[in-house]
């Protein structure tokens, strides 16, 4: 869905964005000792998002 954007950031948040209100619609904070996210992405048609974070870690979300 191209109304939505996916960032992550150093301050360990993931953060879909609503691109048409200009606001975050949801946003989840990874756990664990290192938070720094290094990447970001929509897979399978936007139904998942995963994020990669410094210290190796792949963390898989549910969009739905």
């Amino acid at each position: 869905d191209d109304r939505y954007f996916l960032s992550g950031s150093l301050d360990g948040k993931l953060r879909l964005w609503n691109i048409p209100d200009k606001k975050v619609a949801l946003w989840n904070e990874v756990d664990g000792q290192t938070k720094l996210i290094t990447a970001a992405n929509f897979c399978q048609n936007g139904k998942y998002a995963v994020i990669g974070t410094y210290d190796g870690r792949c963390i898989f979300y549910d969009t739905e």
